[in-house]
């Protein structure tokens, strides 16, 4: 019998795309296996917010176990606090074991000079360090084959519930996003964008913030010293799926300010609801989104040309309505439960036995 331990940050479905997807691959092999353990956040709970290098330490706990396993699966983002580790345990483990890693995107992008350069050294190694990537987006494949054409990788694109949301969006300034409150998700750049709209919007952005963290609360002080006082722009912490379905039901528009996308899923999850998406062209969101088809790409961090296509679609009923409805034809196109679980099969069948 296989021992399998899989490495993430959050055990459950969380509120992420990557992290949905994760948890839906490391589900289905817990029905193949019995012997299935997971480490997470949850067992570091007693830490107190530590530098991620310092994990490296505390992963040892779990050396003995992680040596003995068969197959280990990890997430990718984890580099920063299992780098060191994994030299560690690749030592004692030996190459004929395998080891995975969920690759979503790469991290080094987000960050710039000398910063950039030191995650990019020590990303790359780490993935380097795993006997195989398992992709889900045709944009990080394509970065993957330039980045590191040595690395073996399997594409296992990321899919979508077969759910169908027959109610279509009625036209109104009600505006949303979902995500993590961020710099990568470039939150403070669809706040500077309001300050150009000539119509007047309620906006809900929906994602887990510590309401001490040095990020939201310079946007809750750019919300203070701009002018957006004829907005109403709320933050939601982390909602339950009836709430987040309501608030979807009851919007028009999807504002996705992202600077760094590894593909998403958020944007094609928001189009079944027929939500027209408004984004920055920038890493993978031209693979979903197709310009004045199912939304609008502005050219990156246009904040006066993002404001002007929110204007538009405010103003333009027809318009709306047309994007809309190519959103849910989107979303009806695209790859679906059935597709991912064949291909999780083929992974299975390939590596596992």
């Amino acid at each position: 019998m296989k021992k399998i331990y899989i490495i993430v940050e959050k055990e459950d479905n969380g509120i992420t795309g990557g992290q949905k997807y994760d948890m839906f691959f490391v589900e289905e092999i817990k029905k193949k296996y019995e012997d299935v353990s997971v480490i997470s956040d949850k067992n570091f709970s007693y830490l107190k917010k530590i530098p991620s290098f310092f994990y490296n330490i505390f992963y040892c706990i779990y050396l003995i176990k992680l040596v003995k396993s068969d197959i280990i699966i990890v997430n990718s983002r984890l580099y920063p606090r299992l780098f060191f580790f994994f030299i560690l345990l690749n030592l004692f483990r030996g190459n004929k074991k395998k080891t995975f890693a969920f690759h979503h995107h790469y991290n080094f992008m987000v960050h710039k000079g000398v910063k950039s350069k030191i995650h990019k050294f020590f990303e790359l190694n780490f993935l380097k360090m795993n006997s195989c990537l398992i992709i889900p987006s045709k944009y990080v494949l394509k970065l993957t084959s330039n980045l590191l054409p040595k690395t073996k990788t399997e594409f296992v694109e990321i899919a979508f519930e077969n759910e169908k949301n027959e109610l279509m969006p009625r036209h109104s300034n009600n505006l949303v996003y979902i995500g993590k409150i961020e710099s990568r998700k470039g939150l403070h750049l669809l706040l500077e964008s309001l300050q150009f709209l000539r119509s007047n919007v309620n906006v809900n952005l929906i994602g887990f913030f510590d309401p001490k963290d040095k990020y939201y609360l310079g946007l809750i002080n750019q919300i203070r010293k701009s002018n957006l006082k004829n907005h109403k722009i709320i933050f939601h912490g982390r909602l339950s799926e009836e709430k987040m379905k309501t608030i979807l039901n009851n919007s028009s528009l999807f504002v996705f300010p992202s600077l760094h996308e590894g593909y998403g899923m958020v944007m094609m999850e928001a189009m079944s609801y027929g939500l027209p998406i408004i984004a920055f062209n920038n890493s993978s969101i031209p693979f979903v989104i197709k310009d004045n088809y199912n939304g609008f790409i502005i050219e990156n961090k246009n904040t006066s040309e993002f404001a002007s296509k929110i204007d538009v679609l405010i103003r333009d009923e027809i318009l709306f309505k047309r994007l809309s409805s190519n959103s849910k034809i989107t979303y009806s196109n695209c790859r679906k439960s059935e597709d991912i679980l064949s291909d999780i099969e083929e992974f299975h069948k390939k590596y596992f036995k």
